[in-house]
């Protein structure tokens, strides 16, 4: 069967039967179709996408049941595809460690050379390379196959209204809300944990592009559903996918508490999830990679942090009162290294479109249309200033703030971007650690240095100091001037002051000898 003909059997199929014993080798034959580079005139991707979606709008839930009961369904969904393509896929296996394509210069200067490190890692990229020029201008075959995939999970967790726009298909009701309704709480469950983590995946959301578009707003009905519920933040020990809740069973919950501050993430175990496959670490840096992007769904990736982060605290209130302020018990959950993730990412998008209210595309998956939606910095202004502390009644010493500077401006592997890309912005963080040495040695204080992390500020004054630094005021400061383009005579002007540190913090961020090819380079 070609493309066509896989569509209109897996239509009759699903409308007559709600599936057949042969719809789970259909669908998979459509993916290795898709990956062929099979191109059929009459953008099956598009039917195939319509069909998943009109799924989603159906309130019964015999439909669903009948579809994930076909031999195979269940395993396909919920664990069997990738949703990757050649490209990511060669990425993933190669070059994960790297978060990425490294930089040339990441690779001479901080790959180790012994037993041949260097030149595999410089074998790999090119490997990788020419999978991704092989992509050429059109959509990929995983983005194609995606759009049909992820729609049927999201159908299979949430019934919805009938949208214009893909991006709203995850708003809606739970369809397993009645825990004594096993098969369909557990496959409601099963599919949100599914979702979430091909969501919250780097290289799937690379591979898919927006056919992932309705995964935030499911996860505002999911969280919105648990906290109107109260069971948000609870999870088993010991759980795999797919995780199930038992009502009755509530031994077996455990609330977060300030004493879970976990920092292994090795045992899953004990990481604290808001819903199932998404934690409040993973929340965050997935909506700000979406928003820097500007993806079609960056509006409601908003709506989504601003929500996480004001019922995370609340509801875990609600159950030990005593365990800390309310304001900041979500960012208790999070080592220093994700912290500093996070204020790396900010700071990444600050960067790269302003510290003015930028406006992002929220495009319309079949309608086409767009409009104009902003991205407001008081959210990104929250985050940063969360991440790294909070107020001075959270970080009575400041050591929480300080540590998150030095571990944003020294672990190249926590930015956002793949290694050797996220050089000015952990340059950034080396300038507010100068600042505030400045400042304390200016209020004579004793000064602080480089080697400071942890250790918090030892006095009133110094506290003070860390407290002034208005951190977007620095950003905005920063992005004042920009880095100088190679000089063309000898009798151009100096640079400024504030150039000449943005230089000196570069030079910290990348190490003696990267620093010393970028300036000649720039011949400074």
């Amino acid at each position: 069967m070609n493309l066509d003909q896989s569509y209109r059997y897996l239509r009759k199929s699903f409308i007559n039967n709600g599936g057949d014993f042969d719809s789970s080798y259909v669908i998979n034959r459509i993916r290795m179709l898709f990956d062929e580079g099979d191109r059929d005139p009459k953008d099956v991707e598009v039917h195939l996408h319509t069909l998943a979606r009109n799924i989603i709008f159906v309130e019964d839930d015999a439909i669903i049941l009948r579809i994930f009961a076909c031999p195979g369904m269940t395993v396909l969904f919920l664990t069997g595809d990738d949703l990757l393509n050649d490209y990511t896929r060669k990425s993933k296996e190669l070059l994960v460690d790297f978060n990425g394509i490294p930089s040339d210069d990441y690779i001479t200067f901080h790959v180790s050379e012994i037993e041949g490190k260097q030149s595999r890692v410089r074998a790999a990229k090119v490997e990788v390379q020419k999978e991704r020029d092989k992509l050429g201008i059109w959509s990929p075959s995983s983005t194609k196959f995606a759009y049909f995939y992820f729609s049927l999970v999201v159908a299979a967790a949430v019934d919805a209204s009938p949208s214009p726009i893909s991006t709203n298909d995850g708003y809606g009701n739970l369809r397993g809300y009645n825990p004594n309704d096993s098969t369909l709480h557990s496959l409601t469950i099963a599919s949100c944990r599914r979702a979430m983590e091909l969501w919250t995946d780097p290289y799937v959301r690379e591979s898919c592009n927006d056919a992932l578009a309705p995964a935030p707003s499911m996860a505002i009905s999911v969280v919105k559903h648990y906290a109107r519920y109260n069971i948000m933040g609870k999870r088993r020990y010991g759980c795999s996918c797919p995780w199930s809740l038992s009502a009755t069973d509530d031994d077996d919950y455990h609330v977060a508490s300030c004493d879970d501050n976990n920092d292994d993430d090795t045992n899953d175990s004990n990481v604290f999830e808001l819903i199932p496959g998404l934690t409040l670490f993973k929340t965050i840096v997935t909506c700000l990679s979406e928003m820097t992007k500007l993806a079609g769904n960056l509006c409601v990736c908003v709506e989504l942090i601003n929500l996480v982060l004001g019922l995370v605290p609340q509801k875990s209130l609600e159950h030990h009162e005593e365990i800390c302020h309310q304001k900041y018990l979500g960012w208790h959950n999070l080592s220093i290294q994700k912290r500093a993730g996070v204020a790396l990412a900010v700071v990444a998008y600050f960067l790269q479109h302003g510290t003015i209210e930028a406006e992002g595309a929220h495009s319309g998956m079949l309608s086409g249309k767009k409009s104009a939606a902003p991205v407001p910095i008081k959210t990104l202004i929250n985050l940063l200033e969360n991440s790294c502390g909070g107020k001075e009644i959270h970080d009575s010493t400041g050591a929480v703030r300080l540590a998150v500077w030095n571990e944003a401006s020294a672990n190249e592997t926590l930015g956002p971007n793949a290694h050797g890309h996220n050089t000015e912005s952990r340059a950034f963080f080396h300038y507010l650690i100068r600042r505030l040495h400045a400042s304390s040695k200016k209020n004579k204080t004793g000064g602080l240095n480089e080697s400071s992390k942890g250790r918090g500020v030892s006095s009133d004054r110094e506290k003070s100091a860390i407290y002034n630094i208005d951190m977007f005021t620095f950003i905005e400061n920063w992005r004042k001037e920009a880095f100088p383009k190679r000089k063309k005579n000898k009798n151009q002007r100096p640079l400024s002051k504030l150039l000449s540190e943005k230089v000196a913090c570069m030079g910290l961020a990348q190490g003696r000898d990267l620093h010393l090819k970028w300036k000649k380079q720039l011949k400074l």
